[in-house]
């Protein structure tokens, strides 16, 4: 068992506080590459005011954020986005199309603790 850290924007941080957001979706490179079940992410908002601790339950591994969004709940990934086509946009603000490519993504699904 290994505990990483994160840090969320808002509304993402608020949205796994609510238990809305269950699946978090990253390119699998770094620490991402290295999460299991059984791991705690501590997940710190904006400013480090704030912390979550998450367990993880899962990790399924995709070629592109489009398969992942096909695949996972969008709903449980990026809730209040309405489809998968903005999804995808919403990824792309964050990632290239190149590294999407080169590491291809990570499904890691989490558990609210507490």
């Amino acid at each position: 068992m290994t505990v990483f850290e994160s840090h969320k924007k808002e509304p993402w941080f608020s949205l796994i506080g609510s238990r809305q957001k269950s699946i978090e979706g990253r390119l699998r490179k770094g620490k991402y590459a290295k999460i299991k079940p059984g791991d705690y992410i501590l997940v710190y908002s904006p400013g480090e005011k704030d912390c979550l601790k998450v367990k993880v339950l899962a990790v399924r591994y995709y070629d592109s954020f489009k398969d992942m969004l096909e695949r996972e709940k969008l709903t449980r990934i990026l809730p209040g986005v309405k489809n998968i086509e903005t999804g995808i946009e919403t990824y792309n603000k964050i990632y290239s199309r190149e590294d999407e490519k080169n590491f291809g993504v990570a499904a890691i699904e989490i558990e609210l603790l507490g």
